[in-house]
């Protein structure tokens, strides 16, 4: 019988990448990729990569509905860019906009053991990739993908753009 619960638990313990399906935050499954994942970005302070929960992943998404707006003004005034919508001050009209991306979530520990989520948004109207099984077990990043990294311990997007440092701040 204990060999039994061991191979069990197995089984539960590792079933990453995991297939999810958030309907209340967005229309097609996602992934989630774990420990077992090579971190594809190089961030200085990484550590090691983790199992993210699903309440650690809709904290991630609830934060990115919230702060989108002044994440991305950073961004415009540092490439001189026109700044985004203010209807996007919203969240329910971020949760619109990226309704239909498919998401893939990586989570990793930095050097100060903070837990930091990677949400990957790829656009399925322009990746015909996107529609087959491949997505499922690949980390998939494309120019119609957007990356946002947030640290779920301090509450905060991290910057990982040309110029500004890990705060947003222009280096």
């Amino acid at each position: 019988m204990k060999l039994i619960i061991a191979i069990f638990s197995l089984f539960i313990i590792q079933d990453y990448p995991r297939v999810i399906s958030l309907k209340e935050y967005y229309k097609y499954d996602s992934v989630i990729f774990g420990t077992e994942t090579n971190y594809p970005f190089q961030i200085k302070s990484y550590k090691n990569t983790f199992n993210l929960s699903l309440d650690e992943v809709k904290k991630g998404e609830d934060f990115l509905f919230n702060n989108y707006f002044i994440y991305e003004s950073i961004i415009s005034e540092h490439f001189n860019n026109q700044l985004p919508d203010k209807k996007f001050i919203k969240s329910k009209n971020v949760k619109s906009k990226f309704y239909k991306f498919r998401r893939h979530y990586i989570g990793h520990v930095n050097s100060e053991g903070d837990f930091i989520i990677n949400i990957i948004l790829n656009d399925l109207s322009n990746e015909t990739f996107l529609v087959d099984d491949t997505w499922k077990n690949n980390i998939h990043f494309s120019s119609n993908s957007r990356l946002y990294i947030i640290n779920l311990t301090k509450n905060k997007f991290i910057f990982n753009v040309v110029g500004l440092d890990e705060n947003g701040e222009s280096k």
